[in-house]
Parts: structure tokens; sequence; C-alpha cells
């Protein structure tokens, strides 16, 4: 009993602390790890992720919003998810700059003592976006009465 109230009182200080530097703005550079068509990144604000992206349906100058953040942190403190953090603690937002080809890629194959050679030149399609802003919402360590029912159909 005596374990689980210092327990309490250790993270009541912890998200104290984290809440005092996201409001004064002393979190320094903030970074983010994000999950973009099945693959993790690490971004931060103004970085450049490339992603290989045959079916991504956005265009060139449309603004996203991330939603599958995994990790937020700063100079002091980082914030885990199990597995994602949820959606209304961090907002991650980017900008799609470009969509273009990859370079010529060859598909060369061949069976032996068959005469048998085909040559295959492919380009995938690649989308460049602009990470704008990462930024923390909400308080840390306050729970909402009902989380989770955003999502839920009816």
């Amino acid at each position: 009993m005596l374990l689980s109230l210092d327990l309490n009182c250790l993270f009541f200080s912890i998200h104290s602390q984290v809440n005092n530097q996201i409001e004064r703005n002393e979190q320094g550079r903030l970074f983010a790890i994000i999950h973009v068509l099945g693959r993790q990144t690490k971004v931060t604000p103004n970085d450049i992720i490339i992603v290989d992206s045959n079916s991504f349906a956005p265009l060139n100058g449309d603004k996203i919003k991330f939603e599958k953040v995994l990790l937020v942190g700063g100079a002091d403190f980082t914030l885990v998810g199990r597995p994602l953090l949820t959606p209304g603690l961090v907002n991650v937002t980017g900008t799609i700059i470009e969509k273009d080809l990859s370079h010529t890629r060859t598909n060369f194959r061949k069976i032996p003592r068959k005469r048998h050679t085909r040559f295959r030149f492919f380009r995938t399609q690649l989308t460049m976006i602009r990470i704008n802003e990462i930024e923390i919402i909400e308080k840390v360590g306050q729970r909402k009465d009902v989380e989770g029912t955003q999502r839920l159909i009816k």
C-alpha cells in the first residue's frame, strides 16, 4: 500500500514537471516517431521525409495530419505510447511538397541454358512531405471522463 502511494506521488511529480515545461515552452525542439504507410519514421519540425507511395492519395500542397504517433519527446522528457499516443495529445502536421518518380531500376531475369532473358525497367512513385509542426496539445497524465469514444461507429 505504501509503495503504491509513493509511485502515485512520483508519477504526479513527473507529470507536473513535464506539464510545466510544455506550458512555459521550454521543452526544446520536439521530435516524434510517426507511422506512415507501414514504416516508422523519426521526424522533427522542418524535416522532409520521402515516402514510397504507389497509392498515396494527397496531392501537392495538401496539408495532412499524422494520427499514428508512437512517441514524442523533447530535451528532458519522452512520451511513449503503448502502442500509440492518444490522438488528441499530440499534433503532427505536414505538407505534401512534391510527387515524383524514383530513379530507373532494372529487373533482369535469365533462365540458364534456355536462351531466355528479360529486362524490366521500372520507376516507383515517391512523395516528399515536409513536417510543419509538432506540438503537444493536452496536459500529460490527465484522464478524460470517457476516452476513445470518438472513433466508435454508432
